[in-house]
């Protein structure tokens, strides 16, 4: 039993659209921030789950309080969600350290996505592209592992930059394939 559906291109490219393209461009830049200023977007990625989660924890807290029914079990979301993100925020290299192992299961997951979507849009230009990047993310879990803890740092910053760098490239030239191919606008 196949769990994929068997669709055409020309839905796909009525679904993607004109947005593609520029999903591809947006992305090519954030990839290169990562690539050229690692240190940068590992610490930006750590403060933003940070304050995420702090925020998180403020919206169930609230959500605790208003509800009549609440025992000491009901704060331990809001409480725990709190813990996390001030720890986060307080101990930023032990946060990256973490985040880059996840980071790395991830791309586990992230590459088997892509071969999956490689394999719904065949035989459309551009498949090809998605197995590359799913090949390429693949490698990039296991160099995350093998480089942890001692690496984190640099390497969360430059792995995610890469994947995204590969995204923006891989969407970049589906939506121009759909231009060219489906007649796509592209504005």
């Amino acid at each position: 039993m196949s769990i994929y559906f068997e669709i055409g291109p020309e839905p796909v490219a009525e679904k993607l659209g004109k947005q593609t393209f520029w999903l591809g461009i947006a992305l090519l830049i954030v990839g290169a921030i990562g690539i050229f200023l690692p240190e940068f977007l590992a610490l930006t990625i750590n403060y933003f789950l940070a304050w995420l989660l702090i925020l998180a924890a403020v919206f169930m807290g609230y959500l605790t309080w208003i509800t009549p029914y609440k025992d000491l079990s009901s704060w331990l979301k809001p409480i725990l969600l709190l813990a996390v993100g001030i720890l986060l925020f307080v101990f930023p290299t032990a946060g990256i350290a973490t985040l880059t192992l996840l980071l790395a299961l991830y791309f586990i997951m992230d590459a088997a996505i892509n071969f999956a979507l490689a394999r719904q849009i065949y035989p459309m230009k551009g498949w090809g592209w998605m197995v590359f990047n799913g090949i390429v993310t693949f490698v990039l879990a296991l160099l995350a592992a093998y480089g942890w803890p001692e690496t984190s740092g640099v390497f969360l910053g430059v792995i995610v930059g890469i994947s995204l760098f590969l995204d923006g490239a891989v969407f970049t030239r589906v939506g121009w394939e759909l231009k060219k191919k489906h007649k796509v606008e592209i504005e």
